[in-house]
């Protein structure tokens, strides 16, 4: 799994079954909101 920034984007590649990637292109209020929302689940 990794995340750059990319121009103003921060993109997520996210390994998958069958060795294909997910990519997904998140604003910052994005990305902080997802993370919020996974510590919220693995906890």
């Amino acid at each position: 799994m990794e995340a750059v920034i990319e121009s103003r984007k921060i993109v997520m590649r996210i390994p998958s079954d069958g060795g294909g990637r997910i990519v997904v292109e998140l604003t910052k209020e994005e990305a902080a909101e997802l993370g919020d929302l996974l510590t919220e689940v693995a906890q």
